[in-house]
């Protein structure tokens, strides 16, 4: 839900989180993976390897200013052992040429010898690959404990944040839970905890955050609201739809259709299957969840409608309490 609805389908915020995430993402990865070395002892075994090592020498190159002391000795010492690997590589290299060059001068020697490196060819073909289960599997396990990182951050940020009313930090917050969203984990875990997602998807935080950028002529989300069994969230946007999602699977479920402008806000109902909906038409309008079909118009507002609230009576349907612009 958060994935699709507010990173990718808001393409204001998603350039903005590009431009602004990349190094602060690949440097907090560093730092996790800094921290393990350390905690190894420095062993050979945690230092970087293959393409994590080649981005971080190409972050050094144009960031080094940016990197701390143990970060830096952490890359340099990657880059010696990547050094000492490849150079006992070329003696190994040179000895099996000697060998095979004296197993031609005797041809029984070198059929034993091409049977022996033959099965030594496949054991080593079953021990890459599993070395190459193991570390994407170490991959997942590490981004993983990254996006719970993060989440911790964006927490903390938060709360900060709400403290001296800073739109710089209420920023932060939005781009460390974006960066904990786009981690590649296992299918079996979530990135945030669902009491995270409550706290860090609230209207007040974006309105905080991109509060330079709502003067934009693109559509956005104006409020969301979510069931009462906290399956299903309804989004009200600038585009004149209402957009229901799967919390679970973080799909679209229903697009509601029938407003004239901009949808201000939205609400469900006690029982969670109606949900009623403001919006910039002067019109509130019910809906049926179940169906998607519109139910009820109230008319009669000279004004933009810009909140409401559902509560169940007896006498009426529908009771509201309106809020003018």
């Amino acid at each position: 839900m958060v994935h699709e609805a507010l990173i990718r389908r808001w393409q204001t915020l998603r350039q903005w989180v590009d431009e602004e995430r990349e190094f602060l993402v690949w440097q907090e990865k560093l730092r996790v993976l800094l921290g393990q070395w350390v905690e190894s002892g420095k062993d050979e075994g945690a230092v970087l390897r293959g393409l994590p090592l080649d981005e971080a020498l190409r972050w050094r190159e144009t960031h080094t200013v940016h990197l701390a002391n143990g970060e830096r000795e952490f890359i340099a010492a990657s880059e010696q052992l990547r050094k000492q690997t490849r150079k006992a590589k070329e003696k190994q290299r040179q000895r099996n040429i000697t060998s095979l060059v004296v197993g031609l001068v005797i041809a029984v020697l070198l059929s034993l010898f091409s049977i022996v490196q033959w099965r030594n060819a496949d054991q080593k073909t079953a021990e890459v690959k599993k070395e190459k289960n193991r570390a994407e599997q170490q991959t997942l396990e590490a981004n993983y404990n990254l996006a719970k990182v993060f989440e911790k951050k964006a927490l903390a940020v938060l709360k900060n944040a709400q403290g001296d009313h800073c739109n710089q930090t209420y920023q932060q917050a939005v781009l460390f839970t974006s960066a904990a969203l786009e981690q590649k984990i296992e299918e079996n875990k979530f990135a945030l905890k669902l009491g995270s997602i409550g706290r860090l998807f609230t209207s007040a935080l974006f309105d905080a955050a991109l509060a330079e950028l709502w003067a934009s002529s693109e559509p956005g989300v104006n409020s969301i609201a979510f069931s009462p069994d906290g399956r299903i969230l309804a989004s009200a946007s600038s585009d004149k739809v209402i957009r229901l999602w799967d919390m679970e699977k973080g799909k679209e479920i229903k697009e509601l259709k029938g407003h004239k402008d901009g949808v201000i806000s939205v609400t469900f109902s006690p029982d969670g299957t109606r949900l009623a909906s403001t919006s910039y038409d002067k019109i509130i309008r019910l809906w049926n969840i179940e169906s998607g079909k519109e139910t009820s118009v109230f008319k009669g507002h000279t004004n933009s409608i810009n909140d409401l609230i559902f509560r169940p009576s007896a006498l009426s349907e529908l009771n509201f309490r309106v809020n003018r612009f």
